[in-house]
């Protein structure tokens, strides 16, 4: 639990630094589409880790866990959907926060195996 909240301070903390920055760089699209992007990285971590824990020890996980990743991924999408219809997010801003996100988590993952191995 310790890795997760790092994790997440970590990344949101990125999130706030690399959007300030992004706001010299173009309109107000790409900062606003970067901290999204890690909102999503971030809520994925956060479902994952959720739909784990409460499948643990109950039957069927695999179908449950398919189930579970197509309900998020559907929500994602919907959601960027809506997003990208009122032309309120930058592609490359979703990217690049996606990316922070998830090479914190590798990161962070790595250096926890290094100390526990």
């Amino acid at each position: 639990m310790l890795i997760l909240k790092k994790i997440y301070r970590l990344s949101l903390f990125a999130l706030i630094f690399i959007s300030l920055i992004s706001l010299f760089f173009g309109d107000w699209r790409l900062p606003f589409s970067i901290f999204i992007g890690g909102i999503v990285g971030i809520g994925n971590l956060g479902i994952l880790v959720w739909s784990i824990r409460s499948l643990i020890g109950t039957e069927k996980t695999g179908t449950k866990m398919i189930l579970l990743s197509l309900l998020k991924i559907f929500l994602i999408f919907f959601i960027l959907a809506i997003l990208s219809y009122f032309k309120l997010i930058n592609f490359y801003g979703l990217l690049i926060g996606f990316t922070l996100v998830t090479i914190i988590i590798v990161k962070e993952g790595y250096i926890t195996s290094k100390k526990e191995a």
